[in-house]
């Protein structure tokens, strides 16, 4: 597989063209700025990640990232982030519906991750906490799991 641009090419004229990208919703609130308490202590995080889909017209998908995180400490809530992040994709040359699911969950996650993750740790960073610096993620293994 070759990447060229905005397109991931491989042998078999299957094409992924990222069209557009952007924040379909975003929700911050900074319980410990409300509160006046910047503690350093350490924060428990719950963080939950889901992947929707859909069909905008023939040959092209939406695909959002739906983020979720709290961070608490021991006495109260810090803060709670929920974002919402789309991509538009042109994706031609897929075989089947199975191979094309699989693009949908895993293939185009890959390349939306790393502007999800941007964007939580400079929202995090920016609000005068702690920024949530998020590990990369395994979208293969996640896909493989739902299916089993």
């Amino acid at each position: 597989m070759k990447k060229t641009g905005h397109y991931v090419k491989s042998e078999n004229k299957e094409t992924i063209k990222i069209i557009g990208q952007y924040i379909k919703d975003l929700s911050f609130e900074n319980f410990a700025a409300q509160e006046g308490t910047f503690s350093k202590e350490p924060k428990k995080l719950k963080m939950d990640l889901n992947i929707s889909k859909q069909t905008v017209r023939q040959d092209v998908f939406e695909v959002t990232l739906n983020f979720f995180v709290v961070a608490n400490n021991n006495k109260s809530k810090v803060f709670l982030l929920e974002l919402c992040y789309a991509n538009l994709f042109e994706i031609s040359g897929i075989p089947n519906n199975h191979d094309l699911n699989r693009k949908l969950l895993v293939d185009c996650p890959n390349l939306m991750f790393p502007f999800l993750r941007h964007i939580v740790f400079n929202v995090t960073r920016d609000s005068g906490l702690t920024p949530v610096n998020l590990d990369y993620m395994n979208f293969h293994k996640l896909y493989e799991q739902r299916k089993n």
